[in-house]
């Protein structure tokens, strides 16, 4: 269309493209082996039931395997047997900040290296986390 356009105008046009299909298409008109092919393709895969065909969309897939993860990780979390004190504090997982900072956690839960610093001040009997 654009070359179309631009003949009509009778001075010389400069055309930049990236596409390869389209420059061999100007050099030859009767060089159809462009889309036409990958529409001919796309239509075999279809009637032959091609088996990477996807299901879904791919945005589906993400969604649907990203929720499995979070099932399986929450599931992991609430039947474990470490992280107790965590787990009351945080009891749902999340792949989002939970709105504590990482300072904040470790010392409501006694871990990290505040149990040393009790120890220290002998607050505490040992300097080992709980």
């Amino acid at each position: 269309m654009a070359i179309e356009a631009a003949s009509s105008l009778y001075r010389p046009i400069k055309i930049w493209t990236d596409s390869l299909s389209s420059l061999m298409a100007i050099f030859n008109p009767k060089f159809h082996h462009s889309n036409e092919c990958a529409d001919q393709l796309a239509k075999e895969a279809i009637t032959k039931g091609d088996p990477f065909l996807l299901p879904k969309p791919l945005s589906c897939l993400k969604f649907d395997i990203k929720s499995a993860a979070l099932s399986i990780w929450q599931d992991n979390w609430d039947n474990g047997e470490t992280g107790r004190r965590t787990h009351n504090l945080v009891p749902r997982v999340s792949n989002k900040p939970v709105g504590w900072d990482r300072e904040e956690i470790m010392f409501v839960t006694g871990h990290g290296p505040f149990p040393s610093y009790l120890h220290r001040f002998n607050l505490r009997t040992h300097d080992n986390c709980s």
